[in-house]
């Protein structure tokens, strides 16, 4: 079973056809039911938003694999219901404010959490990537008085803020990496050991991490996955690519 962390954008070109396809060969290899897979899609919900975005997510799926898609609308005024994440062969948690997606899932981390560790695998857009960590960033431009990427990339947060995630991935994840120059704060995040190791994801690509073997980090898709970690003396940048 295997985590998908995808660094942003929605699922209808081209360079995404490698992701979905992994991901929904990770769903069927893992049914332990009969009829169609169940799969749990997750989005932030203002005022129809969701169900403007839905067909944007949905309509690639279900051009590749018969099944039905459960869509959880993550309201302000209605916390998400942790049955919602039961009984699903797959969780899709979508792209939008990190911060919104974190506190309205945060009811249901310990189902998602379960849901993985018995083998469902999970794919996140964007946000859905962010909060997937154990210690998720949530926004921020500066470090300690420095700005260190685009205030468009803050989420409204001033200073770099993590919060407790979803808990799948003990690294810490950044994402619109390369194309929103959040590099630099995946950086800082390390450099002021705020996590021990932070990978920031292009759009158009996913890091894919295996559930039973953790270190085997593997890349799909269009772009790179950049690995922040440090050692005594430098904080270390290694740069891997899609095969």
């Amino acid at each position: 079973m295997s985590i998908f962390l995808v660094g942003g954008g929605v699922p209808d070109t081209p360079a995404y056809e490698p992701i979905l396809d992994a991901f929904l060969q990770d769903v069927l290899q893992n049914k332990s039911h009969d009829g169609q897979p169940i799969l749990a899609l997750a989005l932030v919900d203002h005022a129809g938003s969701g169900q403007h975005y839905l067909p944007a997510y949905v309509i690639p799926i279900e051009a590749r694999m018969p099944c039905q898609i459960r869509p959880i609308y993550l309201r302000l005024d209605k916390p998400a219901d942790p049955v919602s994440f039961e009984n699903v062969d797959g969780i899709i948690v979508c792209g939008g404010p990190t911060p919104e997606y974190l506190t309205r899932l945060r009811t249901c981390a310990d189902t998602i959490r379960g849901a993985a560790n018995r083998g469902i695998p999970y794919l996140g857009f964007s946000a859905g990537a962010m909060i997937a960590s154990k210690n998720a960033l949530i926004g921020g431009y500066f470090s300690e008085g420095i700005e260190i990427c685009p205030e468009e990339s803050s989420e409204n947060l001033k200073e770099i803020t993590l919060a407790d995630g979803l808990g799948l991935t003990t690294f810490t994840v950044e994402v619109h990496a390369a194309q929103a120059g959040t590099l630099g704060r995946a950086v800082a995040t390390v450099e002021r050991n705020l996590t021990e190791m932070t990978i920031a994801i292009d759009e158009d690509t996913a890091a894919v991490v295996e559930l039973e073997n953790p270190e085997n980090l593997k890349v799909l898709g269009a772009g790179h996955v950049w690995i922040v970690t440090r050692n005594a003396e430098s904080i270390n940048v290694e740069l891997r690519t899609g095969s």
